[in-house]
């Protein structure tokens, strides 16, 4: 099953652009963020109507999810910042939970712990009745590394196998915390020019390539990783201007990731 998510920076006239994304790329399930300008009905028709807008109770400001018709997908919940669905495949069903969590460079990190924290507590309730796994993905403007993520009381995010697979929890001052796997640093290198979704060069320290854009994955689903990519390219249209994000389509680069499930 593939997945897009992508951040558009509100951005007029990116609906043909998204449409030979979501036809190049077959996705099932597209997560948009920043998304005020996109005419969805209009897309739609565009995608012959094989596709539908996830039901929304209208408590998600940050994302909107579409989703091939093929695809069972169900809102379980939602919240200012992200929302709860559940994926019926086969005998199994999955927990997807799509997010945009408060900005680097106007909040901090405290912000994004408290979505987290909220985020972290609806799974774990919906994980208690007859879910295989769940997958995250979003724009949750931390880096791999950053507290927000690796926190033992936030996402509590591992970067290696090996970890997770030694155990899916961890006991901190009495209490467990679930992890998830967190595939990023085996996706971004050199070889492939595969260095973020973010660019930003301001301040002392900056990183220049932030990976903003991610996926994480319980235990069940780390060797279900079948592709991780930030596109540079849709069809004919270079996402790249000057070695970053072309700010006319999007400060943020796609993140398309396929799983098999």
């Amino acid at each position: 099953m593939k997945f897009l998510y992508w951040n558009i920076k509100s951005n007029l006239n990116l609906e043909n652009i998204i449409l030979d994304c979501i036809c190049e790329n077959s996705v099932d399930i597209a997560v948009f963020s920043e998304y005020e300008n996109l005419d969805f009905k209009n897309l739609i028709q565009n995608l012959n109507n094989n596709y539908k807008l996830l039901d929304s109770f209208g408590g998600c400001e940050k994302v909107k999810v579409l989703f091939h018709r093929n695809v069972q997908l169900t809102l379980l919940k939602e919240q200012h910042r992200y929302l709860l669905a559940k994926i019926t495949h086969l005998d199994k069903i999955y927990l997807l939970a799509c997010a945009h969590l408060p900005s680097n460079t106007h909040s901090n990190s405290d912000d994004r712990k408290i979505e987290i924290r909220k985020i972290i507590n609806d799974i774990s309730f919906y994980e208690a009745n007859k879910i295989s796994s769940s997958i995250v993905i979003g724009d949750m403007n931390a880096s791999p590394f950053d507290t927000e993520m690796v926190g033992k009381d936030s996402f509590n995010s591992v970067l290696f196998k090996d970890i997770i697979r030694r155990s899916d929890q961890i006991t901190y001052h009495n209490e467990k915390y679930r992890r998830f796997y967190n595939p990023i640093i085996e996706y971004i290198n050199e070889g492939t020019k595969s260095y973020g979704s973010f660019y930003y060069q301001a301040g002392n320290s900056c990183l220049y390539w932030y990976c903003y854009d991610q996926l994480l994955v319980r235990k069940e689903l780390i060797d279900n990783i079948l592709k991780f990519d930030y596109l540079k390219q849709i069809k004919n249209t270079r996402l790249l201007k000057n070695s970053k994000p072309n700010k006319k389509i999007s400060d943020h680069l796609p993140l398309l990731v396929e799983l098999d499930i």
